[in-house]
């Protein structure tokens, strides 16, 4: 936790906190990257140079972008639902 320099966070998706999270990246010591949208054909380039993905969420079960992560080869985190 000492060096941040080398972390570069995306945050993916265009839900109602973004404008909020935009403005609170720039605080944060390392770099953030907003990213609305990616279109389906470049999910998979997206993932390819990343090496974790995290899916906070209380409401999706089983995502589409959950079971791409893990199909590139990621490192998935993510909480535990009981359903």
């Amino acid at each position: 936790l000492r060096d941040f320099k080398n972390i570069h966070l995306y945050i993916l998706g265009d839900g109602p906190l973004f404008d909020d999270l935009k403005k609170k990246s720039s605080k944060v010591g390392f770099n953030v990257t907003l990213v609305k949208r990616i279109d389906n054909q470049d999910v998979a380039k997206f993932f390819s140079d990343k090496d974790f993905f995290l899916l906070p969420t209380l409401e999706e079960g089983n995502s589409k972008v959950l079971l791409e992560a893990m199909a590139s080869g990621l490192i998935v985190l993510t909480n535990n639902l009981e359903c």
